[in-house]
């Protein structure tokens, strides 16, 4: 789920005029002024209902050096998603299903929690992954081959094999290491498929189609393996006691995965996550998961009893370390009710056809009805991010997230602060520009690869959206 409403640009807060104020000018004092600052931030949008509709301003020192349509995607492991249609089991699909689910929030395993820039109007972002198709050993367990930990990593140091330096900065150096190389991984571009079982590429694009609220709609595209993703971002986010809350906005109604030629459509809702130990310092922060996840699939060919899982996101304790534990049923939905069930213990269980259990930063665990051995469905330990290709910047047009922030992140990568601050001041300024001269001349907005309406939260390609994708998925890899 997106973290657009940690930062808004150009939406406006009568009620609040001072939080822009105060966090335009910051010292640069290290960590301690930092959660300073931050604190203060907090305090002041405690009253506020959702702070995704309020103008935060956030000085640079404070952000990670990447767009955050960019960032913020759903391929924590592209084989995740190709291993979905690789099953003609209507079970296995659904439980293919699920690990693509845990994995896209890999990059909370891999590292923590970092706040990466605004999307401005109009910007958008494309980018590909190698569709690289996954084994499975003879109990059916999922078997990754490529971009493990272990083959970039030296755990005890968290230094890389590869040759992208970690990006630096307070955004990110707050971190630890392992986290600061992991996001880095997710940032560098991919230059080969060498040794991967590949069918293609699963190629996306996003674009940022409302500011007020923020609002993005994306769709990824893996041809040869006859599946599309696509769904709308948008996010309310309110302080809860010392966390923040983040629930997913009103357009935004989960993620969409298509198996066209199984005419399947699997509809993801998203859960509800916090982010915690603020007031404990930047090195503490970290994200949790509560509430449920739903899946349900539907499609000409499913049936009258269609499959359904509910994955639950235990509720932390607020004595300890939190144990991130999640678990899930898969059952038929045979009456109406059970349409409605949105927790575990209300599937009765003789109606579970598989379950699953463990934690989402460790080891999931899944064991089908009738069968005494509990399998492996996905070691998030040992998975590291799938890296993406991004064209170079002389192939990008003006508002492609790269290049809108590259000043931005060249300030803060030369960890020249004060310039990155002035430089994303005067992106935001040029914005707020533009919206008033629109609002003087009574013109109104166009976007240009999705159109504005999202029915049920569902994108729809543009005519230009369509061939800007067909050409990403032409495009060879670099």
């Amino acid at each position: 789920m997106s973290a657009e409403a940690v930062d808004q640009t150009s939406a406006t807060n009568p009620q609040n005029p001072q939080i822009s104020q105060d966090t335009e000018n910051v010292a640069e004092g290290g960590d301690e002024g930092k959660l300073k600052t931050l604190t203060n931030i907090l305090k002041k949008c405690m009253s506020v209902k959702d702070i995704a509709n309020i103008r935060l301003s956030l000085p640079a020192s404070l952000l990670y050096p990447a767009g955050n349509l960019e960032y913020w995607n759903y391929i924590g492991r592209a084989d995740t998603l190709v291993d979905i249609n690789q099953h003609d089991d209507p079970l296995d699909r659904m439980l293919a299903a699920a690990r693509f689910c845990f994995a896209k929030d890999l990059r909370f395993v891999r590292g923590g929690v970092v706040k990466p820039y605004n999307s401005v109007m109009g910007e958008h972002f494309r980018c590909s992954w190698p569709a690289t198709v996954p084994d499975h050993n003879d109990k059916g367990e999922f078997l990754p081959s490529s971009d493990l930990v272990d083959q970039y990593d030296n755990p005890s140091t968290g230094t890389s094999g590869t040759t992208t330096p970690a990006p630096q900065g307070p955004g990110v150096a707050a971190q630890d290491s392992k986290n600061a190389h992991a996001v880095s991984r997710d940032l560098r571009n991919v230059a080969a498929l060498n040794n991967r079982r590949s069918k293609g590429k699963i190629s996306f694009l996003t674009e940022q189609i409302s500011h007020h609220p923020p609002v993005s709609a994306y769709w990824y595209s893996a041809p040869d393996c006859q599946t599309e993703v696509c769904g709308v971002d948008q996010v309310s986010a309110k302080i809860s006691g010392t966390s923040i809350k983040v629930q997913p906005g009103e357009r935004n109604n989960g993620i969409f995965v298509n198996l066209k030629d199984r005419e399947e459509e699997y509809h993801i809702t998203h859960p509800t996550a916090l982010v915690s130990g603020i007031l404990r310092g930047l090195s503490s922060i970290y994200a949790v998961i509560c509430d449920s996840s739903i899946i349900e699939v539907s499609g000409p060919n499913v049936g009258d009893e269609s499959l359904r899982m509910i994955i639950d996101y235990k509720e932390e304790s607020w004595i300890g370390k939190p144990k991130f534990l999640v678990e899930g049923v898969i059952y038929k939905v045979s009456t109406e009710e059970s349409k409605t069930w949105n927790k575990v213990k209300q599937v009765p269980k003789d109606q579970v056809l598989a379950s699953v259990d463990g934690t989402w930063r460790t080891q999931i665990k899944f064991k089908k009805a009738g069968e005494d051995e509990e399998k492996l469905l996905i070691n998030l330990e040992n998975l590291d991010l799938t890296p993406k290709y991004v064209r170079s910047l002389d192939q990008q047009d003006d508002l492609e997230s790269r290049k809108v922030w590259e000043p931005v992140t060249k300030a803060i990568l030369e960890k020249d602060y004060n310039q990155a601050t002035k430089s994303k001041q005067g992106i935001e300024q040029h914005q707020r520009d533009l919206a008033n001269e629109r609002k003087r001349t009574n013109e109104q907005y166009q976007s240009c690869y999705f159109q504005l309406d999202t029915p049920e939260g569902k994108p729809i390609l543009t005519d230009v959206g369509k061939k800007a994708l067909e050409s990403e998925i032409l495009s060879d890899f670099e």
